[in-house]
C-alpha cells in the first residue's frame, strides 16, 4: 500500500504566468484602461433603460400561450403609440417560451443571446480587419468593444430590438453565401423580422444567382402561408396594420422618405426617385462584367439598400449597415472614426454629458495604442503621401453628413449612410491588402 503524502496544491497561476500579465498590461495600460472604462459605460447604460422594444416582445409571446391575438386594434391610434406588436405572427411565437422565463430572467437572457450575437456579426465581418492587425483574443475583444460603444449599438440593446438577432442572421448569409438554398432562406427568415429586409434579395440580383432568387420566392411562399395560416390577423389586415404604422412614422425618424419630405419632396416623388436610384444602381452593376465578382460591394448595396427602402428607420437599425461595413474596412482608426461617426449622429438614452465622454475616451484609448509610434514618426511629407482619395472621400462625406444632419437629421444621416458606405468601396478597391498595418506590439 502506497503511503499517502500531503502535498501543497500547485497555484492555478504561477509566478511565471502572473509576471507576463503584469508585463501586458503595464505596455497595454491605455487599451486596458479603455476596456475597463468601456465595459462601465455598456453595462451602465444597458441597465438604465426598459428596453421597450422587448418587452413588447414578451407580452406577444405571453399572448401566443394564452391563446389571445398579440396585435392591436386596426385604425385606433395603438398601432402606433409605440408599444403594440406590429411585427409578423412568428415572431410572437418564436418569443413564446422566452416570456415564460418572467420579467427578469427573460430580459437577462435577451440580453446574453443580443451579445452573442453582436459578437458573432463582428467576428464575422471584421476578417479584413484581423488580418491585417492581429487575430488573438484581445484583439477581436477590442474590435467588439469599440463597435459595441457606437451609440447606434447601445441604443439597439438598450431598446431590446430585433438588430443584434439580424446582424447574426447577415453574418450567416454571408458565411453561407455560396449555397443558394441557405442564403434563400435566411433571407426569407430576416424579412419576418422586419419586412423591409425583403429588399435583401437584391444580392442575389446582382450577383446573378438565380437559383436563389427561386429558392427566396419558394421559401417566400412558404412562410407566407404557415405565418396567415396560424395568425389571427389575415393577409389584408395585416397589410392596413403596416400601412397605418407607415403613415404615421415615415414622417419620423431617419428614412429616405423623410428625408425629401424635408427638402420638400412629396411621399410619391421621393418612392419614384428611391425607384429610379435602385433601377441606376442595377443598370450600372449589370453594365459591368467585373463587378459581379465584387460580392463583398453587393452585400453592402443591398443593406444599404434595405435602410434605403425602409418608410420607417430609427438609430436602432443603423448597426443592421454599420456593422457589414466592416467587411470593407481594413484599418482599425477608419474603424473607430465609424464608430465616433456614428455615435455622433445619435445619443444613447440617459447619457449624460460624462457618460458621452467616457464613451468617446473608451473608444479612443483602445485604438490608440495601433497608432502610437506612427504617429510619433510621422512627418508631414509622409501624412501628404498617405493620403488618397479613399480617405478624402470618407473625411468629406463625414464632414458634409455632419452639417446637414444639424439642419435636417434624416437627410444627414442618408448622406452618411451613403456617402461613407461610397468611400469604403472605392478603398477597398484601391488599396492593397498586402500591406501591412503598424500595429505596434504583438498581442
Amino acid at each position: 500500500m502506497h503511503e499517502f503524502v500531503w502535498r501543497p496544491a500547485s497555484p492555478i497561476i504561477d509566478g511565471q504566468t502572473m509576471k507576463k500579465l503584469f508585463d501586458y498590461l503595464r505596455s497595454n495600460y491605455l487599451e486596458v484602461a479603455g476596456l475597463t472604462i468601456g465595459t462601465f459605460v455598456v453595462l451602465h447604460l444597458i441597465s438604465s433603460v426598459n428596453q421597450a422594444d422587448l418587452q413588447v416582445f414578451i407580452r406577444a409571446g405571453r399572448s401566443v400561450v394564452e391563446g389571445q391575438s398579440p396585435y392591436p386594434k386596426l385604425g385606433t391610434t395603438s398601432v402606433y403609440a409605440g408599444n403594440s406588436f406590429v411585427y409578423p405572427y412568428l415572431v410572437a411565437v418564436a418569443f413564446a417560451p422566452l416570456s415564460l422565463l418572467g420579467t427578469y430572467w427573460g430580459p437577462f437572457v435577451f440580453e446574453i443571446i443580443s451579445l452573442a450575437a453582436l459578437f458573432y456579426a463582428i467576428y464575422t465581418f471584421s476578417l479584413s480587419l484581423r488580418s491585417r492587425v492581429s487575430d488573438t483574443v484581445v484583439m477581436k475583444i477590442s474590435i467588439f468593444a469599440v463597435v459595441l460603444l457606437a451609440s447606434p449599438t447601445l441604443i439597439s440593446l438598450q431598446m431590446g430590438t430585433l438588430t443584434p438577432l439580424i446582424l447574426a442572421g447577415l453574418a450567416l448569409m454571408w458565411k453561407h453565401r455560396d449555397s443558394a438554398t441557405i442564403s434563400s432562406l435566411l433571407v426569407v427568415v430576416l424579412t419576418f423580422t422586419k419586412v423591409y429586409l425583403v429588399v435583401l434579395g437584391l444580392f442575389f440580383i446582382l450577383c446573378r444567382r438565380f437559383a436563389a432568387v427561386v429558392g427566396t420566392l419558394l421559401f417566400g411562399f412558404v412562410g407566407l402561408v404557415l405565418n396567415f395560416s396560424t395568425s389571427p390577423l389575415g393577409p389584408i389586415g395585416y397589410f392596413h396594420l403596416l400601412s397605418q404604422l407607415a403613415r404615421h412614422e415615415s414622417r419620423q425618424g431617419f428614412s429616405f422618405i423623410n428625408a425629401l419630405h424635408s427638402v420638400y419632396v412629396s411621399k410619391v416623388g421621393a418612392y419614384v426617385i428611391l425607384a429610379l436610384g435602385m433601377a441606376t444602381i442595377l443598370a450600372l452593376w449589370w453594365r459591368s462584367s467585373s463587378l459581379a465578382e465584387r460580392v463583398d460591394l453587393a452585400f453592402i448595396i443591398s443593406i444599404a439598400s434595405t435602410l434605403t427602402a425602409t418608410p420607417i428607420l430609427w438609430s436602432s437599425y443603423l448597426p443592421v449597415l454599420f456593422i457589414p461595413l466592416l467587411l470593407l474596412v481594413d484599418n482599425f482608426a477608419i474603424m473607430a472614426a465609424l464608430s465616433y461617426a456614428a455615435s455622433v449622429m445619435v445619443t444613447p438614452d440617459r447619457a449624460g454629458t460624462l457618460l458621452i465622454a467616457l464613451q468617446f475616451l473608451a473608444i479612443t484609448l483602445i485604438v490608440l495604442p495601433c497608432y502610437i509610434s506612427k504617429i510619433m514618426s510621422t512627418t508631414r511629407d509622409r501624412l501628404l503621401v498617405g493620403i488618397d482619395i479613399s480617405k478624402v472621400m470618407f473625411v468629406g462625406f463625414l464632414s458634409i453628413g455632419f452639417v446637414v444632419e444639424l439642419l435636417s437629421p434624416a437627410l444627414g444621416v442618408q448622406l452618411l449612410m451613403v456617402g461613407v458606405s461610397a468611400a469604403l468601396m472605392i478603398r477597398r478597391r484601391t488599396t492593397s491588402f498586402g500591406s501591412q498595418e503598424v500595429t505596434g506590439d504583438v498581442r
